[in-house]
């Protein structure tokens, strides 16, 4: 069976974003123990460093959701004091942190979304926290007592509709695309690479139906049998409204058509979760 026929029949595609940079990402970038890894390096603008990953001779270090307060009040809590600036950095951790040590060296932050859709502004900030953290992560470097010739990168790891919306700003911006088209020839028949272009066909697949309507039934039938492909829906007034309220409390929801997406829209009062809508439904038929 293939792949996305799995998907249809029997378990989901998962659709939390950390599935894609903890697990799908390294699947397909580090196989084969690293041996490809350059293509990724490429991809990011670096070009002609060696990687070693043998268990014994080895220079690249990779982390996916990297929090450095954890790490260094974990490994060394000496190095630390109860007012170290660290602290400030709790709640800081890129998706993918890289290190490649060599005659010069590589230090590696990327930030990725796949469906979440933050504000320009919010992602670009959420980078520059990340920035501020790998430069307190140099600084640990020198307490103890390593001299380096480091260059530092960030960047940013989107899906290609995404992209076009990032690509003017300070940060270097790679799609997942990208990936996919670079891993081709040496991945494509591997299980993280066809799991990722599925999840990428799905994802355009959405996009291009998030401004279609579809009747409220079919969204609870859908939701019902886990095969809904979106997770927002809208109403004038939104979930609180007196158009929702009717529309359930009169049965009139089944054949309402709702506007639906996958895009967050929690800062626009006429949508809310699908999720939601099916508890409202729920609640009133055991009334």
């Amino acid at each position: 069976m293939k792949v996305d026929e799995l998907f249809e029949k029997f378990v989901p595609i998962n659709r939390k974003e950390a599935y894609y940079t903890a697990t799908v990402l390294p699947g397909i970038v580090c196989r084969d123990n690293f041996a490809h890894f350059g293509r990724f390096l490429q991809l990011l603008g670096i070009e002609g460093v060696e990687i070693k990953a043998n268990a014994d001779d080895c220079n690249v270090q990779f982390f996916s959701e990297y929090n450095l307060m954890e790490s260094i009040y974990w490994d060394y809590p000496e190095m630390v004091s109860d007012d170290d600036p660290l602290k400030k950095f709790d709640k800081v951790a890129p998706d993918i942190v890289v290190f490649i040590s060599g005659p010069t060296s590589h230090l590696i932050s990327i930030e990725a979304k796949m469906f979440d859709r933050p504000k320009r502004k919010k992602l670009i900030a959420q980078v520059k926290q990340q920035e501020q953290m790998i430069n307190a992560l140099e600084d640990i470097f020198k307490k103890r007592g390593n001299s380096l010739s480091l260059q530092k990168h960030f960047m940013v790891l989107l899906p290609e509709g995404y992209f076009q919306e990032m690509r003017a700003d300070k940060y270097p911006v790679i799609t997942w695309e990208s990936v996919l088209d670079i891993y081709k020839d040496v991945a494509e028949s591997d299980y993280f690479h066809k799991v990722l272009s599925v999840a990428l066909d799905k994802l355009d697949s959405s996009k291009k139906q998030k401004k279609k309507s579809t009747k409220g039934q079919e969204i609870f039938n859908k939701y019902e049998n886990l095969s809904l492909e979106y997770q927002y829906m809208g109403r004038k007034g939104g979930l609180s409204g007196k158009l929702l309220k009717k529309d359930i409390e009169e049965g009139t929801w089944k054949n309402q058509p709702y506007e639906v997406g996958n895009e967050d829209k929690k800062e626009k009062p006429n949508w809310f979760p699908v999720s939601e809508f099916i508890k409202l439904v729920r609640q009133n038929q055991t009334t």
